[in-house]
């Protein structure tokens, strides 16, 4: 057995596992939103121009800009294709179930044959009761403001547009969660 494919101890080295998934997720979606939020600034005069930057955003390129804005990434290598995380979760429930030990998101998700998005919903809705740094955190992607008494529950447009990866995926999961009960 591979250090890799080691079974999880019990349900809480399981929970903080996808809670580590998830606050790469989300600090990747920070990222993202602080650099969006750097470009606005730079080009929008108005408050006006802030409130329809989604249509003029790609459409107006920044005079002057910074040395790091024109700077070019290098492509990584091309290598032999690796597993993929959501595997090697998967086969390390699979031995964790092997060796006995229960794991309680996933044996919900067995129960009620939730898909990958469904489960990963539940975990962020799960995450503030586990962190309430996770509750800032969603705050602060959905409003766009660092300071806040409160803390906030995932919403469904934010977890549309963390987890799923185009337009299609986003409408097939809506239409999930709001398709009646059969």
């Amino acid at each position: 057995m591979s250090v890799d494919l080691m079974p999880f101890a019990d349900n809480s080295s399981y929970l903080r596992t996808e809670l580590a998934w998830l606050d790469r997720l989300l600090m990747l979606a920070i990222a993202r939103q602080r650099k969006d939020e750097k470009v606005i600034k730079k080009v929008a005069a108005t408050p006006a121009d802030k409130v329809s930057s989604h249509w003029w955003k790609g459409v107006i390129t920044v005079p002057n800009p910074s040395y790091d804005d024109c700077r070019v990434v290098p492509q990584k290598p091309k290598c032999k294709p690796s597993v993929g995380y959501q595997s090697q979760l998967e086969s390390r429930i699979k031995i964790s179930a092997k060796d006995s030990v229960v794991l309680g998101l996933p044996s919900l998700r067995n129960y009620l044959t939730l898909t990958l998005f469904e489960k990963n919903l539940l975990l962020m809705a799960l995450a503030p009761e586990v962190d309430r740094r996770y509750g800032r955190l969603y705050h602060f992607l959905q409003t766009g403001e660092e300071k806040s008494n409160t803390s906030d529950l995932v919403m469904v447009d934010l977890a549309l547009r963390l987890l799923c990866r185009n337009a299609l995926e986003r409408r097939r999961a809506r239409a999930r969660l709001t398709r009646p009960d059969s």
